[in-house]
C-alpha cells in the first residue's frame, strides 16, 4: 500500500506536454495510402513518383509482396506485407513536384475550413442571410476572414463560428463537377465555412428548459438483497433473514406499522425446532421448571419436574398364532406318549 501512494505521488508530479502536428495535404495523404495501380487518381508528376523505376521513393510501392492469409480462404482477404513509408522521405520528394500543380489542383490540395450545410427551414438561416447582407462590402470577404459567433439558442445548442466569403452562400443552381451528372435545381441548402469553438472544460449539465422526468422506480420496487446459502433454511415458511429483519424492525420501509400479532418471534436454533407434544423444546423446558397452569388446571406449580416426564411406552408382544398352535401340537404328542 505504501508503494502505491509513492507511485500516485510521482504520477501527479509529472507534467505531460505535447505539440500538435500539422495536417497533411490531400495529395500527400493519398501518396501514403494508395498503391501504384491507383496512381491515375493523382496528378501527372505525382504518378511518376509511384510508377517510375528511377523514382527515389519507388521502393515504397512494390508490385510483388507477400500475402498473409491469416486463416482466410481467398487472396483478397489476406493481409499485405508492405514496407513502412518514411514520412520525411515522402514529403521531401513531393515538395519537388508541388509547383507543377495547376490552379484547380492547388485549390483541391489546399487545407481549408470545414463547411456547414443548413436547410432553409432552420431558424439559423435567417441569421446567416442577414449577416451576409450586412457584410457584403467587407474588405476581408475574399479571404474568408469575416466571422460571426453562433448563438446556441438559435442553432439548437451548437457553438462555434461561421465564416463567409465572396462566394454566394445560397446558389440556386449547382453544377456537378463530374461529367454526365444532372445539375441540382432549386437548391434548398445554404453553405458557410465553420470553425470549432476554442477548447474549454466540459460542463456536464442539461440544457436550459429541460424538464426532467419523474422517478419511475421507488423504494418499494427495489428487491431485497439475496439471502446467503446458510440463510435459506426456512422455518414456518420464511427464511431466517426475513424473520430477523421483521423482528428487529417492526416498521417496514413503506411506513405501514405492523400489528403486534403479525411480528414474528426471533429465529429458533436448530435444536429448538424439535417438537414434543406439539411444543418446542424451549417451551417444554420452561414449563417443566415452573409447572403448568393452563386453562384446564390439570397441573399446578407445586408439582415436581418428575411428574411431567413422559412415561416409557411398554412394548407388548403380539401373540403369534402360528407359534402357539405348534406348541399345542407338541404338548398333545407328549401327553399321548406318556399315556
Amino acid at each position: 500500500m505504501l508503494h502505491l501512494h509513492r507511485i500516485l505521488r510521482i504520477l501527479i508530479s509529472w507534467k505531460f506536454t505535447s505539440r500538435l502536428g500539422n495536417h497533411s495535404k490531400p495529395f500527400d495523404q493519398l501518396m501514403g495510402v494508395l498503391p501504384a495501380a491507383s496512381a491515375h487518381a493523382l496528378p501527372l508528376f505525382y504518378r511518376k513518383l509511384m510508377t517510375d523505376g528511377s523514382s527515389p521513393i519507388f521502393d515504397f510501392y512494390p508490385t510483388d509482396f507477400e500475402l498473409d492469409m491469416n486463416g482466410k480462404r481467398f487472396s483478397w482477404q489476406a493481409i499485405c506485407k508492405l514496407p513502412f513509408i518514411k514520412e520525411s522521405r515522402l514529403l521531401s520528394e513531393i515538395a519537388k513536384v508541388e509547383h507543377t500543380l495547376t490552379d484547380e489542383e492547388k485549390r483541391r490540395n489546399n487545407l481549408g475550413l470545414d463547411v456547414l450545410f443548413v436547410h432553409i427551414s432552420h431558424p439559423l438561416v435567417a441569421k446567416i442571410l442577414s449577416f451576409c447582407k450586412r457584410k457584403k462590402d467587407h474588405p476581408k470577404l475574399p479571404k474568408a476572414k469575416v466571422r460571426r459567433k453562433i448563438n446556441p439558442n438559435v442553432s439548437g445548442g451548437m457553438n462555434g463560428y461561421i465564416y463567409i466569403s465572396d462566394k454566394p452562400v445560397w446558389p440556386v443552381e449547382i453544377y456537378s463537377p463530374i461529367e454526365d451528372m444532372e445539375m441540382i435545381m432549386k437548391n434548398e441548402v445554404i453553405s458557410v465555412f465553420y470553425k470549432y469553438p476554442p477548447f474549454h472544460n466540459h460542463i456536464p449539465r442539461p440544457p436550459k428548459g429541460v424538464i426532467l422526468p419523474r422517478k419511475a422506480v421507488s423504494k418499494q420496487d427495489i428487491l431485497p438483497p439475496a439471502a446467503l446459502r446458510h440463510e435459506k433454511s426456512s422455518v414456518f415458511g420464511r427464511t431466517c433473514s426475513e424473520r430477523s429483519v421483521y423482528y428487529k424492525h417492526p416498521r417496514p420501509l413503506n411506513g405501514v406499522i405492523l400489528p403486534q400479532k403479525d411480528i414474528l418471534p426471533p429465529g429458533l436454533l436448530w435444536h429448538e425446532r424439535l417438537s414434543f407434544f406439539g411444543r418446542t423444546c424451549s417451551e417444554r423446558k420452561r414449563k417443566w421448571s415452573k409447572g403448568y397452569s393452563g386453562s384446564d388446571n390439570k397441573f399446578n406449580n407445586q408439582k415436581s419436574r418428575a411428574d411431567f416426564r413422559p412415561r416409557k411406552k411398554i412394548r407388548r408382544k403380539m401373540a403369534n398364532p402360528a407359534g402357539n398352535s405348534a406348541k399345542a401340537m407338541v404338548a398333545q404328542k407328549q401327553s399321548r406318549s406318556e399315556k
